[in-house]
């Protein structure tokens, strides 16, 4: 895990786009290997756990994310756009984790009786207790900033995926044993807070603060606190906005929606979670080196963003199409009602995707307060008509009623990311979106009505469907966006060389 730090990239180079998608893959091939895990493990935890227990544990988590003030990983951001600016780290990092991790601890210990009490639906002894579980998790995400922070700009990503599968997979596995054992919800909530532990004990063993011998200068403290303030905001607002479907169920819906909820947005979020977040993870650095060259900061952005839109769009369709034959095939008849509002997550997620890489490019830019005003709008718009939609329609109206805001407003994020720094910078956002939608639709409604077919006229035909329909389609969307993307071109092209090269060796 102790590999040396390669040599920066420099903005000479004239490769930012390739280099970051290619970093996005080996970052992202641990996540595909323990996201196929994770939806393997689900189908097990769906057999053990019912929608209420899901609901239980992700109302805690919401919960949590809320009060949740300080968002450590937001001094990790402000961390890697610092260095673009300064050759020498700030000495005060784990003195401020640590204040973080202090605060946040406060508020949620004086918070926990008052959610009981305003989530009467929910059994209080279980969701008091896996707030205090969950609660941990910030104070190991404090832990682990510095350490990561380091890690990051050094482009060490073999390192962080290496360290992030390992842990996430044995997570994985203690979640099974948990909930075989009859834990019930706390095994969703314990693996996590034990993931996040080993991950700071692990990073903080191979990149271990080296400012030791410099004395803290205030204005290092001052610059940081004026960045961390607008950034952790913003940041905190995504998270709940994020959650804002489960903090309203909770109150207007009760534990069976708000497990329906919870439950579909563990398995729709998976294939954005293994690449768009991963890929905004590998762009911020890059788009630090890159600060005096807006224009082509701008460019790289749109560039990797084109291409993403071909990966996880047809991810996306796909999850959508698919999801009736899916869940009569792996899940029980108590899981069915979450059928709609998987559908409606996934297809949010055809839009979604872009957001990763757009919040690496602004804070890059250090334009925290634009992402701020952005995300302060986009919340007070989901969050309204979330609330007015799930009174009416539960889960499926929650889903679509943020869902709807989502989708208006991630081409005005992207816009503004490229605003002045690319020509006709609207339809250019807008087309990151319009583009790989006007492709892929007309075959997943061809691949669905094929799917309908096979359920209606054959033995078995939703296996059928799912095991067969469902991978053709995928695999020949991702042949046609091979075709018209250079970069997912070469990127393919080199997987494929990899594999072949391993399968040669192993039969020599």
């Amino acid at each position: 895990m102790t590999e040396p730090a390669p040599h920066p990239i420099t903005a000479r180079s004239g490769q930012f786009g390739k280099v970051a998608l290619v970093g996005s893959a080996l970052n992202s091939a641990q996540w595909v290997l323990n996201k196929a895990c994770t939806a393997g493990a689900t189908l097990l935890l769906a057999h053990w756990l019912t929608p209420t227990e899901f609901g239980i544990a992700g109302q805690a988590n919401a919960l949590v994310q809320f009060l949740t003030l300080a968002v450590p990983f937001a001094l990790g951001d402000v961390l890697v756009a610092y260095a673009a600016r300064s050759p020498t780290p700030p000495v005060m990092a784990d003195s401020l984790t640590r204040t973080i991790a202090v605060l946040n601890g406060f508020v949620l210990l004086v918070s926990i009786p008052i959610c009981v009490t305003v989530y009467h639906d929910m059994p209080s002894g279980w969701l008091a207790a896996l707030m205090g579980v969950y609660g941990l998790r910030p104070l190991m995400e404090s832990l682990q900033v510095p350490a990561l922070s380091r890690l990051r700009l050094q482009l060490r990503y073999r390192a962080i995926a290496g360290i992030d599968g390992t842990s996430q997979f044995a997570g994985t596995g203690c979640s099974l044993v948990m909930a075989a054992a009859g834990l019930g919800a706390a095994s969703l909530a314990v693996p996590m807070v034990l993931v996040g532990m080993t991950r700071a004990w692990w990073y903080r063993r191979i990149a271990p603060s080296q400012n030791t011998a410099r004395t803290h200068d205030p204005s290092e403290t001052r610059a940081l606190t004026k960045d961390m303030v607008p950034v952790s905001t913003a940041q905190y607002l995504h998270k709940l906005a994020s959650s804002v479907e489960l903090l309203v169920l909770g109150i207007v819906g009760g534990a069976f929606q708000t497990g329906l909820m919870a439950f579909s947005t563990l398995l729709a979020v998976q294939a954005n979670t293994v690449i768009a977040h991963q890929l905004g993870v590998v762009l911020q650095p890059i788009f630090g080196k890159m600060a005096d060259d807006a224009d082509r900061q701008a460019q790289s952005l749109v560039r990797t963003q084109r291409a993403l839109g071909l990966v996880c769009v047809p991810i996306a369709l796909a999850q959508a199409a698919f999801a009736e034959p899916a869940f009569r095939v792996l899940f029980a008849e108590r899981y069915q009602p979450a059928v709609p509002v998987f559908q409606v997550l996934s297809l949010v997620q055809a839009f979604l995707f872009a957001i990763g890489p757009t919040m690496a490019c602004l804070r890059a830019q250090r334009r925290f307060m634009a992402f701020l005003v952005w995300q302060v709008i986009e919340l007070a718009l989901g969050g309204t008509a979330c609330w007015v939609a799930a009174e009416s329609w539960g889960a499926v109206g929650a889903a679509a009623g943020h869902g709807v805001v989502w989708c208006l407003s991630m081409p005005v994020l992207v816009w503004l990311a490229i605003r002045g720094r690319s020509r006709h910078a609207w339809i250019t956002a807008c087309g990151v979106f319009l583009m790989p939608l006007l492709m892929f639709v007309p075959l997943f409604v061809v691949a669905m009505q094929g799917s309908r077919w096979m359920g209606s006229h054959l033995s078995h035909g939703d296996a059928w469907s799912v095991g067969l329909l469902l991978p053709a389609t995928l695999v020949l969307s991702l042949l046609i966006a091979a075709v018209v993307n250079a970069d997912l071109k070469a990127i393919f092209k080199s997987i494929l060389q990899r594999i072949r090269t391993n399968v040669s060796r192993s039969g020599a």
